[in-house]
Parts: structure tokens; sequence; C-alpha cells
């Protein structure tokens, strides 16, 4: 609900929506006002405190008004820290890597910064494929490690649609770090869905390994290779 509140350096108070997501812990929070600025540019600047007693952080909410004196809008919360996807503890424990690689391109991604998206996003399903594929074929490490992603792929998922969708993630991957764009059509949003059906994947092996051990030991059952 809008709310009055004082503008500092103006002695103004204006009628101004709080945001009620903290930025930074992502979660449902009624914010404390700790400091108010109005810019050159006639923007409100609001420095604010995490209501949630689990964060307290502070962050920035930026305001803007429309023509005509117009109710203030929110234009960002800084820093922009958006809600992370939840990555499955098997595939973070397998490829750290990976998990960390994931988590800085979505970070890029929500600055905006799509074709630096691209590249991670690329990038950290390269450590996904490839350290799953040495986890199960520990033998071929050496030789994983200088291949190209989609010979990875192609060598050693096993034939059935996960590999149809992880080479397609490698082809579009390549479109983020290439100069000619071939997959026009697609976008960053195509790739992070393909990256989604490999780890679902990923993850599916990963149990599916630890229950049909009898120790107990979560390894990820061994698929023929396809060649």
């Amino acid at each position: 609900m809008p709310m009055q509140v004082p503008i500092q350096n103006t002695g103004k108070p204006e009628l101004i929506e709080l945001p009620n997501v903290c930025p930074r812990c992502c979660h449902a929070m009624e914010p404390t006002v700790a400091a108010t600025w109005m810019t050159r540019t006639q923007r409100v600047q609001v420095a604010l405190r995490c209501g949630s007693r689990a964060c307290g952080e502070m962050f920035l909410a930026e305001y803007d008004q429309g023509p005509g004196g117009r109710p203030w809008y929110l234009i960002r919360t800084v820093p922009e820290n958006p809600e992370r996807t939840v990555l499955p503890e098997r595939v973070k424990q397998l490829s750290p890597e990976f998990a960390s690689i994931f988590v800085q391109a979505e970070a890029a991604e929500a600055l905006g910064l799509d074709r630096v998206a691209g590249g991670a996003y690329r990038k950290a399903l390269e450590f996904l494929v490839s350290d799953y594929c040495v986890s199960v074929h520990p033998e071929a490490l050496a030789t994983i490690e200088r291949m190209e992603l989609s010979a990875v792929i192609q060598a050693y998922l096993p034939a059935g649609r996960v590999k149809e969708c992880s080479q397609r993630s490698a082809w579009l991957k390549g479109d983020w770090t290439h100069y000619l764009k071939r997959w026009k059509p697609h976008d960053l949003a195509d790739l992070k869905a393909l990256i989604e059906v490999t780890v679902a994947w990923v993850q599916q092996e990963l149990l599916a390994g630890h229950f049909l051990r009898s120790d107990g030991v979560a390894q990820p059952t061994k698929p023929a290779l396809s060649r």
C-alpha cells in the first residue's frame, strides 16, 4: 500500500509504495526506511533495511514518476539478487563447478547481460555433462577433459531423448559464443530449458544408481556407450 515518505533533501513527502520482497534474501517482508533522497534526474531513492530477522540487510529502491505528476512507481531494487533456481543436492555434489557457474549465469541474466549469461550457461552445461560422464567412466577422465562438449555428448551419453536435448543445448550454447548466430528462432530461455532437462536426467540417473547398488553408495548407473 502506498505511503507518505519524507524526502530528506527536499523536505517534501512523496507517496510511494515500498517493496515487499527483499532482493537479498528473496523473502516477503516489511522494510524499514533508513534514508531517502531526490536525485538530480528527479528520481526518488530510498535506502531500506529488510524486515526479516534472518536477513536484516540493507538495499536500495529507486522510483520514477510519469508525466503530469503521476504516482511514483518502482524502477528497480539494488542489489539485484534474483531468486535462484534450486538445484538437486546430488547434482551439486556431482558437479560443484556446474552449480557455481549456473548461479553466476542467473545473476548475469538478471542484470540484462544476456550474452554473458549465454556463455556462462554454456560453460555450466559443459561441466555438468563432463562431470557426469567422468563419474560413469572414470577411466576416460583424461580423454573427456580434452574433448569438446558436443563430442563428449556423442561419445559418452546413452542414446535417447536426453542425448538429443543435450546435443541441442550444445548447439544453442555455441550461438552465444560465436559471431554467427545460426539458431535465430531460439533464445536464452530455450537454452535454459534444455539444461533443465539435462539436470533432471542426471538427477534421475544418480538416484537410480543409489538405489540399485546394494551398498547404498550414490553412484550413477553405467549406460552403454553410443558412438
